[in-house]
């Protein structure tokens, strides 16, 4: 790759774009801190946890799996949902204790995912049982429909970054697709109880 911006690049292939992302996140293990001291830094972690991401698109399981483990075993936790104000505009902080990369998309208030406009089907908020916090904390009435209000920014601001609770159904995930659904059960009992 070269810096040019007025070189002509060839396309390459999805192949070797994804080698491309598994070699660069790959060497970026042993360049970054294991841990960001401030969340909008690159970590090893986060590292680990987009190669885990990389490798279920392109069905590596049991790679996905290891790298969520690494991921997991270098540490972090999960909130406790129910500690979490319901009625809160926005119930999350800006980079709370599940945030592993903070970063976020831009909102516009006229866009295609403005409050107004980014309306849930209700066959998908009535999936979710009465007594799931998740309701109340992720979703808020918008006429006969509910509006997305889960921003873990704290802010009006979608979050884009990474965080524990992806990490935990990455490694469920590719877990299960591997076939080594046995090792999943303390993991998934500490999950399911935040």
């Amino acid at each position: 790759m070269e810096p040019d911006i007025n070189m002509l690049h060839e396309r390459r292939s999805l192949e070797e774009t994804y080698s491309r992302i598994r070699d660069d996140l790959t060497r970026s293990l042993d360049l970054f801190a294991v841990t960001a001291q401030v969340k909008t830094r690159p970590s090893a972690q986060a590292s680990l946890v987009l190669l885990s991401r990389l490798c279920l698109l392109t069905s590596q399981y049991v790679q996905a799996r290891e790298y969520a483990l690494a991921a997991l075993e270098i540490g972090g936790e999960l909130l406790d949902y129910g500690s979490l104000p319901t009625d809160a505009t926005y119930p999350f902080e800006t980079e709370h204790l599940e945030v592993i990369l903070n970063s976020t998309m831009s909102y516009n208030p006229s866009g295609v995912l403005a409050e107004g406009r980014l309306l849930i089907d209700t066959a998908l908020y009535d999936l979710y049982v009465d007594l799931d916090l998740r309701k109340e904390l992720f979703f808020k009435p918008s006429g006969e429909y509910h509006t997305f209000k889960g921003m873990y920014t704290g802010t009006v601001q979608f979050f884009t970054g990474l965080a524990m609770d992806e990490l935990y159904l990455n490694y469920f995930e590719a877990a299960l697709r591997s076939g080594e659904s046995d090792r999943i059960k303390s993991r998934l009992d500490y999950w399911i109880s935040n």
